[in-house]
């Protein structure tokens, strides 16, 4: 029967030509053969339904076929989405008896983007004070996207002489800074996926430039009838600018006041809030231009100071003789305020003593721990002492230095070794918590046993008795001040059990013949109770089997008979290990025997075979009937069907086994 069959591009881009192939023939075996003797001559053409098509129509003139059944056309793919192809043939030379037409299956042909792509910048706007942050936005159309295969932004600082990859900007929308005055080039490069073809968009210029930073120096809270001076600091481009025209706007409860000039001064009568606004320009710009001017505002409380709050840092356990420093911490009641008033504190010691300040460096003397009075700081605000006065005292407790009685406390997690251990050292006076002269501990650890000090806590340790004994860890505390306690504790482990490992056996049969298919599960038990399998390795015959390591089972095919072993060998976490072997005799495998014999039939005749395995069971058979195999695979018998007249028929039988060997073959002839 005669093909027609079509070779297209599964895609294909706009600016190139679809090769599209054609080919008649008929089948033979697996190959398209083409005989212009006995097919005739044929032409063909391209029929072509696109996505604005509804019904398919000729695409290309037609074009006859060479001498192997071969053509080749061009179609053009622009302005599409798809192309759906099919080849039509016809017969150019008549031959008697051949079909006239022939249709091939569809082709399905996307079509992609091959030109560069475009793309468009917008900006909001181009030019703003710096520092500043300019949203740009890149416009593209779908085909244009769907063919994007990335985009990055670019920008340049020499008018497009040199450009730079701007980082992280694989992005349509990008926020793009300019912190410090200049004028910057921006433009898209972009990556066509199809061809890897780049292109750039049209670029745009940003510009920030340069705007005085102006901020006005001054106190934010002032008494009533105190006189406050404010002054403003105004900078272009980080150097101070002293030539800046500097407008000032006051709101209080006066009403509103306007001023010019670097300085203002303030004196309210009146408790209140008062608002500063502070607008300024370089000297050299126009007044008349929004941009040029910077402000800065401030809020001024006019109000009579209160009492500060007033607190004291330092210890509260003291030793005679010893010097301890105490800090006087002191808030305003303007709180965190910058203020033109100023306070004063000082500390009073229990013996009446005044030290001026707010810093204390004080040695208790012997007096103080019969008699404890406590230590006494206050603070008030300059020319205001009589209503804003406060103070607060700080209580304390003496205490004497004295060395306690330490002891060790064990806990151990197993009898077995290897064993870990826990040692806590304690004493028996707990006021001395905390007030011990550089307190240390010292752990001293025998042979096998590997233990550590906690850094933490050094008064803790642990570690592991590695073997099974007797051992002993020793303890050393020590202070700055000569004291010194040495204390022994005793460890004990024993030794732990060994591991041992069972078996189970999962044969592919029961006659122990080869080939035979083998799964040993091995069950591992004993060992130390924290160790456990680390590695295990299978062998057949002396050779590991590799893709079963570190597995607990092994599945292996033994193809010869004969005495094979099959070896486990395993290694714990902590070192131990156990090899077991394990014997396996197997015998050659037997293979299968058939007989034929006929028995009549309804039209014709059964052949049936009678096929034994000593060792084992048949699982296929091969027939060939008249020198033809049979599909007739699985069964043990074979029907033959006879006509009108008298046949005969030679067959032969072989049968596969479990084993895969095949009988020798039988034959018979049957006559029906």
């Amino acid at each position: 029967m005669k093909t027609l069959i079509t070779d297209a591009p599964l895609t294909v881009a706009d600016n190139e030509k679809a090769i599209i192939k054609v080919k008649l023939g008929e089948y033979v075996g697996n190959d398209l053969v083409y005989d212009a003797a006995k097919m005739g001559t044929w032409r063909a053409r391209i029929n072509m339904q696109t996505n604005t098509q509804s019904v398919s129509s000729p695409a290309t003139a037609w074009v006859n076929l060479d001498n192997q059944g071969n053509g080749e056309f061009e179609v053009n793919p622009s302005g599409f989405i798809y192309l759906k192809v099919t080849a039509t043939a016809e017969i150019v030379s008549h031959v008697a008896g051949l079909n006239a037409g022939l249709t091939s299956s569809a082709r399905y042909i996307e079509v992609v983007k091959g030109t560069p792509i475009q793309g468009v910048i917008s900006v909001s706007k181009l030019d703003n004070p710096a520092p500043s942050t300019f949203k740009l936005n890149l416009t593209i159309t779908r085909d244009n996207q769907a063919a994007l295969k990335e985009l990055s932004w670019e920008e340049s600082a020499d008018n497009g002489m040199t450009w730079s990859a701007i980082p992280k900007s694989n992005v349509l929308t990008l926020g793009y800074q300019l912190l410090e005055p200049g004028k910057r080039l921006i433009r898209v490069k972009m990556i066509n996926k199809n061809n890897w073809v780049e292109s750039h968009t049209e670029s745009v210029q940003l510009w920030a430039y340069s705007k005085l930073t102006t901020a006005i120096i001054g106190a934010n809270y002032v008494a009533p009838n105190f006189p406050l001076t404010l002054s403003t600091e105004s900078f272009l481009n980080d150097t101070q600018v002293d030539d800046a025209v500097i407008e000032w706007t006051v709101k209080s409860n006066s009403g509103v006041a306007n001023y010019t000039g670097a300085t203002l001064t303030l004196n309210e009568p009146d408790a209140g809030n008062v608002y500063v606004q502070v607008r300024s320009r370089p000297s050299n710009t126009r007044a008349d231009d929004p941009n040029a001017w910077s402000s800065a505002s401030k809020t001024v409380y006019v109000k009579t100071p209160g009492k500060p709050r007033v607190s004291i840092n330092g210890p509260k356990d003291l030793e005679t003789g010893k010097p301890y420093h105490f800090a006087g911490t002191v808030s305003p009641s303007w709180g965190y305020l910058d203020s033109v008033h100023k306070i004063t504190s000082e500390f009073e010691l229990p013996d009446g003593t005044i030290v001026a300040g707010s810093e204390l460096d004080w040695i208790p003397i012997e007096a103080v721990m019969t008699d404890k009075k406590p230590l006494l700081f206050r603070a008030w605000v300059e020319g205001f002492k009589e209503d804003t006065l406060s103070e607060v005292t700080l209580s304390y407790t003496p205490w004497t230095y004295s060395w306690p009685t330490f002891s060790i406390n064990l806990k151990q997690s197993l009898v077995k070794a290897p064993a870990s251990f826990y040692l806590t050292a304690n004493y028996d006076q707990c006021s001395m918590y905390g007030r011990f002269e550089n307190l240390k501990y010292e752990w001293l650890f025998p042979d096998h046993v590997t233990g550590s000090q906690n850094a933490l806590t050094p008064n803790v340790a642990s570690g592991t008795i590695m073997f099974e004994g007797e051992y002993a860890v020793t303890l050393k505390i020590s202070d700055d001040r000569g004291h010194l306690t040495t204390l022994t504790q005793q460890l004990s482990a024993e030794k732990a059990d060994p591991f041992v490992v069972d078996f189970k056996f999962y044969k592919s049969n029961t006659y122990e013949r080869s080939p035979m298919t083998l799964t040993v599960k091995s069950g591992v038990s004993g060992g130390h109770p924290l160790d456990y399998v680390d590695n295990i390795e299978w062998k057949v015959d002396g050779q590991s089997v590799e893709q079963y390591n570190n597995m607990p089972y092994l599945v292996t095919g033994i193809t010869s008979p004969g005495d094979h072993i099959i070896t486990f060998d395993m290694t714990s976490k902590m070192g131990e290990t156990l090899e077991k072997q394990l014997p396996l005799s197997l015998t050659a495998n037997q293979r299968p025997v058939c007989q034929l014999s006929t028995r009549s039939a309804y039209m014709g005749i059964y052949v049936d075979g009678k096929c034994t395995d000593s060792d084992g069971k048949i699982t296929g058979f091969n027939w060939i009937v008249d020198g033809q195999a049979s599909a007739n695979k699985y069964s043990s018998s074979i029907r033959l069907f006879a006509g009108s007249e008298a046949k005969s028929s030679s067959l032969t039988l072989t049968a596969i086994d479990d084993a895969g060997e095949q009988s020798d073959p039988v034959s018979i002839t049957a006559n029906y």
